[in-house]
């Protein structure tokens, strides 16, 4: 697809340079390299070696995805996701001003006709993809998905339709099946108040994954008020001896982690249920396999599974994500299923319920390695319902387990949507009366405004430039040189008071105590490069959260002014004139 694709790009006049994989980074001619995908300092070689020959690209068209099997090799398994995370990071090292359109070609990671069978590794890069345009705003995302499923694919046919979307690209995600073109909708599900038929059998065995965890222990809370149920809490955390509980209550204060995860033990059990908590890691599959033969033993067949576990408090930016930040992520989201598919295999099970994120549909910043995990999660909820399972990933909003927190005080925060326990236990009652459901979406606002926000940036694009700061006039070099510190100060603070609606913004000010978020610290990017022609890295406003301090990363970057201002270079002009050669 790719040699094709290629070819018919060439004939259309376009400057077209090919990247294939190989053992080392190596350029076969000015059109021709190749790079180990698995090393990052290749995508590095890359970039500077276009950017050596005048050949930054406008556009990318990533196809690894198509190359990626199942080798029980877990960095090979997400080639996709790791090639776009080393190339975007490059991309955000070497042409950080250079608007450029990524398009992500996958294979088989949407269930449309229900006959696919998925590829759920690969829809981690579909999470990435989410984060990219929100942390890079010079980047546009895209991701297209194809079959490759059948031995007669027709390749032309897969062929034309992918130029169709690169010479217009429109939307964010497309699947094609057949000769038919899908774009992704999510469909309002109203469910009913009264009490539906329950899956729940009355001192029925569940299983929870990540069951000393807030979500985990909120979720068996629930089990245990209508079930009296019997309570298998897997978790890689540690308790004393039952023996040593009461002293360690006694001898540790009220905010210790494991004098509370005890005291709701305790409040378990007092509900009527009979709760044996397990350690294990979830992503070990011998350790797994010990553990329900454990339960089997004690107490026959498990009735249903809650896959809680994962980490939620781990951000961090694209620019600076490494394999062990996402593997991080990836343990229990991505190797857990994999290893609860294992040892569930050939069971019957009344319900697998995932507990997925809102990240994956939405992104959000710092969340690359999060919405990636996720989205697996939700790829393989429709996999194994594919396959007989009663599985459903559940793409929760965000979760506010502090009683004390206002939500309206947060409202131009994430919190300002945070489900409250409470809250989320009747919408869990009414999802656990759903069959056939393979994901759904809980969303505390209008989800299509959000998507408007987060995914189509539409108040990015309805942004005009009104800050009446300091202008940046003059050659690319004499730009940032030429305005003082209190003038870049007084830039800043003019568009923070502009897309904050604050009246007065001092220096010391801290965006986020003012009410900054993470759409507003896109916001404040986009405008700066709108008004100003300066672009920043958006995780900028999170190393530097001042008036003050971002100013310094302005004026202390006077002598690499390349990798802020956007202009029109000698380099281009030269492609332009390529590009005319290659016309005549």
């Amino acid at each position: 697809i790719g040699l094709a694709l290629a070819h018919r790009l060439k004939r259309q006049n376009q400057s077209v340079i090919t990247v294939k994989c190989d053992q080392e980074f190596s350029c076969v001619n000015e059109f021709e390299y190749s790079i180990n995908p698995q090393h990052r300092d290749d995508y590095d070689h890359l970039l500077e070696a276009l950017a050596a020959t005048d050949q930054c690209p406008d556009a990318v068209v990533h196809l690894w995805n198509l190359m990626a099997s199942s080798s029980g090799d877990a960095f090979k398994d997400l080639l996709g996701f790791y090639s776009v995370l080393f190339l975007t990071q490059a991309i955000g090292q070497h042409v950080a001003t250079k608007t450029l359109q990524l398009t992500v070609i996958t294979n088989n990671i949407y269930s449309v006709a229900g006959e696919e069978r998925l590829c759920p590794t690969q829809a981690t890069t579909l999470g990435l993809c989410k984060v990219v345009p929100q942390e890079h705003s010079n980047v546009t995302c895209r991701s297209i998905d194809i079959s490759l499923s059948q031995p007669e694919t027709d390749i032309p046919s897969v062929t034309e339709q992918l130029m169709a979307e690169l010479s217009v690209p429109d939307d964010l995600s497309v699947a094609y099946r057949g000769h038919r073109r899908w774009i992704q909708a999510f469909e309002p599900i109203y469910l009913n108040d009264s009490k539906a038929q329950c899956s729940l059998r009355e001192r029925g065995v569940y299983v929870i994954t990540g069951g000393l965890g807030r979500l985990g222990l909120t979720m068996a809370r629930y089990l245990a008020q209508k079930a009296n149920a019997t309570l298998i809490l897997i978790s890689r955390s540690e308790l004393p001896e039952r023996l040593q509980w009461q002293q360690w209550i006694d001898t540790h204060p009220e905010g210790d982690p494991t004098r509370q995860r005890i005291q709701q033990i305790q409040l378990l059990e007092q509900l009527g249920s009979n709760v044996w908590v397990i350690q294990a890691d979830v992503g070990d599959e011998e350790q797994m396999q010990l553990a329900i033969a454990q339960i089997n033993e004690k107490f026959g067949d498990i009735h249903g599974v809650i896959h809680a576990a994962g980490v939620t408090r781990d951000r961090q930016a694209i620019q600076n994500l490494t394999p062990t930040d996402c593997q991080r992520q990836f343990q229990a989201k991505i190797s857990g299923l994999v290893v609860l598919e294992k040892v569930f295999r050939n069971k019957s099970l009344d319900f697998c319920l995932m507990c997925s994120s809102l990240a994956s549909v939405l992104g959000g910043l710092g969340f690359a390695a999060y919405a990636a995990a996720n989205s697996f999660m939700d790829a393989m909820a429709h996999q194994w319902q594919y396959h007989g399972t009663p599985a459903m990933s559940i793409n929760w909003d965000a979760w506010q387990f502090n009683h004390g927190m206002n939500r309206k005080a947060n409202a131009s925060t994430t919190l300002g949507h945070a489900i409250t326990p409470d809250e989320g236990m009747a919408v869990f009652e009414r999802l656990l009366s759903l069959r056939n459901v393979p994901q759904i979406v809980v969303s505390t606002s209008d989800l299509q405004r959000r998507i408007d926000q987060w995914l189509k940036l539409e108040p990015i694009r309805a942004i005009t430039p009104t800050v009446q700061g300091a202008s940046l006039t003059g050659q690319p070099e004499q730009r940032l040189a030429s305005v003082s510190h209190n003038q870049l100060e007084q830039m800043i603070a003019d568009i923070w008071q502009q897309v904050l609606g604050v009246a007065q913004v001092s220096k010391n000010d801290n965006f986020f105590d003012l009410g900054g978020n993470s759409l507003s610290s896109i916001q404040v990017v986009a405008q700066l490069k709108q008004t100003s022609n300066i672009q920043i890295p958006v995780v900028s406003l999170y190393e530097r959260p001042t008036v003050s301090s971002l100013a310094e990363i302005l004026s202390s970057n006077t002598d690499q002014t390349n990798l802020f201002i956007q202009d029109k270079s000698r380099g281009e002009e030269r492609r332009q004139r390529r590009r005319q050669k290659l016309r005549n």
